[in-house]
């Protein structure tokens, strides 16, 4: 039974696999052909992810948001969910779901997901008519249809050394092992393409390190790259502390990007509604907050562009930004002689512009000035009533030398109050695609494809560190290490026995 088979049956699911197996493209492709109502019937699928980056790179929430699960661990800490103010917020959204996928697993804890389990009870249970006591399902997860996916391989749970955990991993679990999972381990890899090395990230995966493999990594420690290219560090201040260095060395000045926020119509005159939706949302908002860069600085893409211009992990970097336009489209038609004969049919009083041609058609306005006397000679000469809305776009140079121009991508936010199917969003988000590409966490590199990258393993400090650093990158050409301690390879033996099991 494959994957979609799984799905179309009712199944609960462990979609698993290393590194570049295609995971999250199967779960994409699941959304689309829900959406394009290719199975019988249409679902309502909650998308969640254990972190904020891993929720945000597959365009759902946090499972810790949907479900009211928060900060909580412990199992009595049902008690406070279930009688919290939002207890029938975390319901309604639990019991509207047909289908609940929890991406990077791995990462929740089984305490976490032994209350989680008890969340989803309470909410599709009833109420005892003699004591009127809310009652849980009995069914696992309320029996909901649950997809779960990740690598326990990878990064594992958090737990500090003082806390009293006997099994941190959600196979541990009796919830897990009573679920009848169907476990779907994809084992061909997309990512790279060169047998050797993946025969490699498979051993280093798996905690081991033979001869060969060491031979084949050592080659990369120490060698040079002519393209500056994205540093992985094994802590988050490592990172800061290259990328702030990096962007004050630039002497430009700084352009910096603030957020372009749509909320709907009833939140203009919703002071409190509208301040519990900022609320409820922060972590994702704050992800989507102000980027501030400089001309040079090097970028880090984090999306698709719709004509597949630049993609998801590819670095660049940062020429400047302004407003395309298209005169060769109908409504900027009119435009043709503003950047075609600008001497002869301008205004006397419009004065000198700023726009760079990019090719006959297409045209990049580059300051404020040439933006209002742009818009003021198309109001003029306009056919019709049509606003004045070119794109504005952050113009970004590929290292394969090809220009990109990254448009804002758009973030729906639905008032977690509101359930209705199709209803519209409450706010929506646009902001640029990048980070700052000089370096990122390990932790924040897990599901990221990199051409290349510099690996820095000195603090590495958890088990499957390592590996996902390494598993990042497409070809071997394309790593560069500072060193290559075989002591910073670790695996969970605990992780390794359970993936034997599954090929069994």
């Amino acid at each position: 039974m494959n994957f979609f088979e799984a799905v179309q049956d009712g199944r609960n699911i462990f979609l698993t696999g290393s590194g570049g197996v295609g995971k999250s493209w199967h779960i994409h492709e699941l959304i689309r052909l829900n959406n394009e109502k290719v199975y019988p019937f249409k679902k309502s699928i909650a998308l969640t992810a254990t972190t904020g980056i891993a929720a945000l790179n597959i365009g759902g929430m946090t499972i810790h948001k949907l479900s009211g699960l928060g900060v909580y661990h412990n199992k009595n800490d049902i008690h406070k969910i279930i009688s919290s103010e939002k207890w029938e917020e975390y319901k309604s959204r639990i019991n509207h779901a047909d289908i609940v996928i929890i991406d990077e697993i791995s990462m929740l804890r089984s305490d976490s997901f032994f209350l989680l389990n008890l969340i989803f009870q309470y909410a599709q249970g009833g109420i005892d008519l003699e004591t009127f006591k809310q009652v849980p399902n009995p069914y696992p997860f309320g029996g909901k249809q649950m997809i779960f996916v990740g690598d326990f391989l990878q990064l594992p749970p958090v737990v500090q050394s003082w806390e009293n955990i006997v099994g941190p991993y959600c196979f541990q679990t009796t919830i897990w092992k009573s679920m009848n999972l169907v476990n779907i381990y994809l084992k061909k890899v997309f990512r790279q393409s060169d047998e050797q090395m993946i025969s490699a990230l498979n051993e280093v995966r798996e905690g081991q390190c033979s001869p060969e493999t060491k031979k084949l990594f050592m080659t990369r420690v120490g060698a040079k790259s002519d393209i500056e290219m994205i540093s992985l560090t094994s802590l988050n201040k490592e990172a800061d502390e290259i990328n702030n260095q990096k962007l004050a060395e630039i002497p430009e000045e700084m352009d910096t990007f603030v957020n372009v926020r749509s909320y709907h119509s009833f939140y203009s005159s919703h002071d409190k509604a509208k301040k519990k939706l900022i609320s409820h949302y922060f972590g994702e908002l704050e992800a989507l907050g102000s980027i501030s860069v400089k001309k040079g600085a090097r970028l880090l893409i984090t999306s698709n562009a719709e004509d597949e211009s630049y993609v998801n992990g590819q670095l660049a970097t940062y020429e400047n930004s302004g407003y395309y336009i298209d005169v060769g489209i109908d409504k900027y038609e009119c435009m043709k002689d503003f950047f075609w004969n600008y001497d002869d049919c301008s205004p006397e009083d419009l004065g000198e512009v700023n726009y760079e041609k990019i090719s006959d058609y297409l045209y990049l306005i580059k300051d404020e000035n040439t933006y209002i006397m742009a818009r003021r000679y198309y109001e003029y000469n306009r056919r019709k009533n049509l606003e004045f809305t070119p794109r504005y776009v952050l113009v970004a140079r590929l290292d394969n030398n090809e220009r990109v121009f990254i448009e804002r991508e758009t973030t729906d936010f639905i008032d977690p109050d509101i359930e209705m199917e199709d209803s519209l969003p409450a706010l929506s988000v646009r902001q640029f695609p990048i980070k700052l590409g000089w370096a990122i966490s390990m932790h924040k590199s897990q599901g990221q494809t990199l051409k290349q990258a510099y690996i820095d393993p000195t603090s590495i400090f958890t088990e499957g560190q390592f590996y996902v650093a390494l598993s990042r990158v497409q070809s071997i050409e394309g790593l560069f290490l500072k060193s290559f301690p075989t002591r910073k390879i670790i695996a969970n033996q605990e992780a390794l026995k359970f993936y034997k099991g599954l090929d069994q």
